[in-house]
């Protein structure tokens, strides 16, 4: 069964460096109840739905499938970065505030279920986030990016899915081979699921075929952690 969404159009500016501002989408249940608490999935978009329309990021990933509602029952949250000449992976900290301040400002959140997925840039992104900020996500995924693999140790304890096709001339397979390695020489026991003969834009084959959003909120961490 599907849950159905209403979504909300929001802008965010950084109080940390307010030259940084982005625009972003904020779903949740239709029928959320009062007390209720859930899972926030972060999806973060890749290069080409950068811009000032928002609707762009209904291109691909989660938001794609909001319109129509999707197979988890969440608070979701996709910002879009305004700017061609900037990178997730360069706002790294402001991105973190906005992620917090989502999670704190809205009492339906569940703090401790707080998962990353993205896309292509927006799959570098979750690694680097994930790795900047470990103790803050309950699990990530992420479809085709990479990051920098002698930090990965970072992520030993985090679980962890990524999907790539091993056809990809955009993000060479080896980007996510060599974070996946490297979490597995510290330790960690990541899923890596590589899509045969399948190209870069594997990402709706994925959503759609696979259970990326229900393993994705289905971990939580502990309040000790």
């Amino acid at each position: 069964m599907l849950t159905q969404y209403t979504q909300e159009i929001r802008s965010f500016r950084s109080k940390e460096k307010p030259s940084f501002s982005l625009q972003y989408i904020l779903a949740k249940p239709t029928d959320l109840q009062e007390g209720e608490k859930l899972p926030l999935v972060v999806f973060l978009h890749g290069a080409g739905e950068r811009g000032t329309d928002i609707n762009d990021i209904k291109r691909l990933g989660i938001p794609k499938y909001l319109d129509g509602g999707l197979p988890i029952r969440a608070i979701v949250l996709a910002p879009q970065l305004f700017s061609r000449d900037i990178i997730w992976v360069t706002v790294i900290h402001e991105l973190m505030e906005l992620i917090r301040l989502i999670r704190d400002s809205e009492p339906n959140v569940d703090v401790q279920n707080v998962c990353l997925n993205g896309v292509s840039m927006g799959g570098y992104a979750v690694w680097e986030l994930a790795m900047s900020y470990t103790a803050e996500f309950a699990a990530i995924v992420p479809v085709c990016g990479g990051g920098t693999p002698w930090r990965a140790w970072r992520l030993e304890k985090l679980p962890i899915r990524t999907y790539h096709g091993d056809a990809d001339d955009t993000v060479p397979l080896s980007e996510t081979l060599n974070m996946v390695d490297a979490v597995r020489q510290a330790g960690g026991k990541p899923e890596c699921i590589l899509l045969h003969s399948v190209g870069h834009d594997c990402w709706d084959w994925v959503y759609e075929h696979t259970d990326l959003l229900p393993w994705l909120i289905s971990h939580r961490k502990e309040k000790n952690e």
